[in-house]
């Protein structure tokens, strides 16, 4: 564990109501140890070399994920890392308020054999990578099949888990098909993908809605608009201009180290109102970025105010986003809370579980009572 690691799991979650004039800082007990147990488990990150690489398909592939077409995609390594370069390490920046800045350079082909799939690709470029390359960025020249899920992303093993770990150790890669860099995309390719699985890359799990993924057909696990791990594309289906995904939770910076520790409020025996802080805002901005509570054994609720500009001007308003984490189901999966289509809840809205009740009060505060 890191220095700010161990800040984390000591001084990140502090009782509610306790300073330090009065008892000082409280080690976080139950659900919210485990909370922090998962979030000290994050690899923190704030910078990587990825290395992009060309799979060439076999016309004759015997991989049934690539659709059954001898069509392939004409790019160089070098060409297509300097369409997309800016934008990714742009992203990046951004939603990480200038912590982490990726950086792409180009590899090389990989020429796959008729049995050889996405996972033999990036094994044999990370056999021939830089040293100093930390990640696999792997685009095949074959499009996917309309029912095959669009790539992966893997973070490090647990062989080497340190952020400056070489892929050849760590075997950490992502990979897309061919379907997003399509000469009618010309030089402007969607992005949301790749940075979806570069967000699995750092370790990021899914999160997922309910009803409103049974209601749209969608897979609860890609179904949350308000997430780059759920719904990456939701801003390119309001706005076809649009190439980047939405923003992403506040534990998803947290398990990459992007908020400072001490704006995380553990609200588990705390009533009363609670102004809230974007996680995006301004690292000068006061106030809490997230909002933990304990709702039960192994159960946390997080509380977060989301904004509706920016990477997330594809929703109309802003909001506050509640999402339930059970610590005991693998791998964790936060879960929206709320029946709107934009995941978010609204000023009059509430939400209860373990006998806590949260109104919304406006899309930066809320109020928190027990019953």
């Amino acid at each position: 564990m890191n220095v700010r690691r161990q800040t984390l799991a000591v001084a990140a979650l502090i009782s509610a109501g306790c300073t330090a004039a009065e008892s000082g800082p409280k080690a976080p007990e139950g659900a919210v140890a485990e909370f922090v147990a998962w979030v000290s488990g994050g690899v923190e990150r704030t910078a990587d070399r990825f290395e992009v690489w060309i799979c060439h398909v076999p016309s004759d592939t015997a991989v049934d994920v690539y659709e059954p077409s001898s069509a392939r995609l004409d790019v160089e390594p070098a060409a297509l890392t300097a369409t997309i370069a800016p934008s990714l390490t742009r992203y990046f920046e951004t939603i990480s308020l200038g912590r982490y800045r990726p950086t792409f350079v180009a590899g090389g082909h990989v020429e796959l054999g008729v049995e050889d799939d996405s996972q033999d690709c990036t094994a044999f470029a990370a056999a021939q990578s830089n040293a100093s390359t930390t990640a696999i960025l792997a685009v095949a020249d074959a499009e996917h099949t309309a029912d095959a899920p669009g790539g992966w992303g893997r973070p490090n093993n647990d062989t080497c888990p340190q952020p400056t770990c070489s892929a050849r150790e760590s075997g950490r890669a992502i990979y897309v098909g061919a379907a997003d860099f399509h000469p009618d995309w010309r030089s402007r390719p969607p992005l949301d993908l790749v940075e979806h699985e570069i967000g699995h890359s750092l370790g990021w799990p899914h999160s997922a809605t309910g009803d409103t993924a049974t209601a749209s057909g969608m897979d609860p696990e890609h179904a949350s608009p308000i997430d780059l791990m759920s719904d990456s594309a939701a801003p390119r289906r309001a706005d076809s201009a649009r190439r980047d995904g939405p923003d992403v939770l506040g534990v998803e910076r947290l398990l990459s180290g992007w908020i400072d520790p001490s704006t995380i409020l553990d609200a588990s025996a705390r009533s009363g109102r609670i102004t809230l802080t974007p996680p995006n805002a301004s690292p000068s901005t006061p106030g809490p970025r997230l909002v933990i509570i304990a709702t039960g054994p192994h159960r946390v609720a997080t509380i977060e105010s989301v904004h509706a500009d920016g990477l997330n001007g594809h929703l109309t308003t802003p909001g506050v986003a509640i999402h339930v984490i059970d610590l005991a189901r693998a791998p964790v999966l936060p879960v929206v809370q709320g029946h709107s289509t934009d995941g978010l809840l609204h000023a009059g809205d509430h939400w209860a579980e373990g006998g806590v009740d949260v109104e919304v009060v406006s899309a930066t505060e809320v109020s928190i009572s027990r019953r």
